[in-house]
């Protein structure tokens, strides 16, 4: 059995904890705002591993998203790469949530934050709200049209 000198100790610690940070700066925007706390119930903490160059989520359905408006800056800036899954239950999809959707008034694909859950009769729907607009979506999302919830922020 090979013994580990302080040098590789040392680098080993270096290597986790850069990984931990790393998973810290990506969760941060989660971790510091009130309006999205709960997002980071989508993926437990033994999903996620960490390698001296990369970090896995393993969870099935996840896919990676491109965001091509700014209406989620400074939160999600253009650009941006998000990886995000797609609810297999109205009730996973919670206020504080970011998700994607198809704009119930045409065919764009949108990606706001969920601000309520509203009960329509038989059904679930959301109000949404772009991070950087002032007022809430003139929409109700049904859930429907709710094509994932964001689990991660690459930067």
């Amino acid at each position: 059995m090979h013994k580990r000198g302080m040098p590789e100790l040392l680098f080993l610690t270096v290597i986790v904890g850069g990984a931990f940070f790393f998973m810290g700066l990506l969760l941060a925007p989660y971790l510091s705002s009130d309006a999205t706390g709960k997002v980071i119930s989508h993926i437990s903490e033994n999903q996620i591993t960490a390698g001296p160059s990369r970090v896995c989520i393993q969870q099935s359905g996840l896919r990676y998203v491109n965001v091509d408006t700014p209406s989620m800056e400074p939160l999600i800036n253009t650009q941006t790469l998000l990886v995000e899954k797609t609810p297999t239950l109205s009730r996973e999809i919670e206020e504080g949530d970011i998700i994607s959707f198809y704009e119930p008034l045409g065919k764009q694909n949108i990606l706001h934050v969920v601000t309520a859950v509203v009960s329509t009769g038989n059904s679930v729907s959301y109000r949404t709200r772009g991070w950087a607009n002032t007022v809430e979506d003139p929409w109700l999302v049904p859930y429907s049209n709710v094509k994932g919830v964001v689990v991660a922020i690459v930067r």
